[in-house]
């Protein structure tokens, strides 16, 4: 697990690696005209307006 703004989620242990071997150098974004979009399912989610106060309160 790892803490976010006091919260806990789920993460690899070894997050640089994982994602090193499925992106590459992840840190750098590549030259703009070679920057892709692609909108799949998360493109349609709808999301709830709730601060991080909320989440916590509704939490305990």
């Amino acid at each position: 697990d790892m803490e976010f703004e006091g919260m806990q989620f789920r993460a690899f242990v070894d997050y640089h690696t994982y994602l090193t071997l499925l992106y590459g150098d992840y840190m750098t974004p590549p030259p703009v005209e070679q920057r892709i979009h692609e909108a799949g399912a998360a493109s349609t989610i709808q999301l709830i307006p709730i601060t991080l106060k909320e989440v916590q309160e509704r939490k305990q």
